[in-house]
């Protein structure tokens, strides 16, 4: 491209303008009017944790109850019962998105991780206020929003915690970083660190904790897209309560945070 005297330098000008412009910006991490509340799935009623547990276990329960065990040095962990799969029930994970007005088309849905989603359908549909969840595609989001508001309020509804300071409570999110795709390293995610360079989120993945067995050294907890399902995964903790970090980065879960949640904190 080539341009002579004052008026194409001023031509130049406005084409890079115009380039800048078309140019798309970090992605937001909260989107308030993107958040739908499915009237024939949500639950109404301000007992919050009570909603989240109702739907995480009939979710689960729905898609056959898959149950993974995963030992803190395993890294791919063992399947204790299987269930139904994403490709078996598209629709059902078409729903999850819509959560967040995403419309995915079912040849999508086993290429688009849709962890995240699911967490947010959960929050969504049962009733938590956007002001204190903010359900988003990619889990990331959802926690640099968590993230900034507990930097403004004390008293906010979840909070992060490192997974070596906190004790995982029923209702409590459970955050490791993953690998953006099978040949890429470990992200590095951390607590306030939750962006790569260009803008764009970290990879990671959060379930929700539904039962804690401190006799046995396990909790449960359930999330969506393990092992292309609704599964519930079995993680080690420690004779403290805490997550059990990984024999290495590439370990099951390379735990990062906790979230606590403190409706169902105070629900006890």
């Amino acid at each position: 491209m080539r341009f002579s005297g004052l008026p194409g330098a001023i031509l130049l000008v406005l084409t890079l303008a115009a380039c800048a412009e078309q140019r798309p910006g970090p992605p937001p991490a909260c989107e308030p009017a993107k958040q739908y509340r499915d009237p024939q799935t949500a639950l109404s009623g301000g007992d919050y944790a009570g909603n989240i547990a109702t739907l995480l276990y009939g979710e689960w329960d729905r898609f056959g109850r898959q149950t993974w065990r995963y030992p803190a040095g395993d890294a791919k962990g063992r399947e204790l019962r299987s269930g139904l799969r994403e490709t078996e029930r598209p629709e059902w994970v078409q729903a999850y998105w819509r959560s967040v007005s995403r419309t995915v088309p079912v040849e999508q849905i086993p290429v688009q991780p849709w962890s995240a989603v699911f967490v947010s359908w959960v929050m969504i549909q049962a009733g938590v206020p956007t002001v204190a969840f903010c359900g988003h595609p990619a889990h990331s989001a959802y926690l640099e929003t968590i993230w900034k508001r507990q930097q403004r309020d004390a008293g906010a509804p979840f909070a992060l915690r490192h997974y070596l300071e906190a004790v995982p409570r029923p209702g409590d999110l459970i955050c490791a970083a993953r690998r953006p795709s099978d040949r890429a390293p470990v992200s590095e995610i951390s607590i306030g660190h939750f962006r790569r360079p260009d803008g764009n989120f970290l990879a990671s993945h959060c379930d929700v904790v539904v039962r804690v067995d401190p006799a046995r050294g396990q909790l449960e907890a359930i999330g969506g897209n393990v092992a292309d399902s609704v599964t519930m995964s079995v993680f080690d903790i420690d004779e403290s309560g805490r997550l059990v970090a990984p024999t290495d980065r590439d370990g099951a879960r390379p735990w990062f945070a906790v979230v606590e949640n403190r409706y169902a904190r105070e629900r006890r």
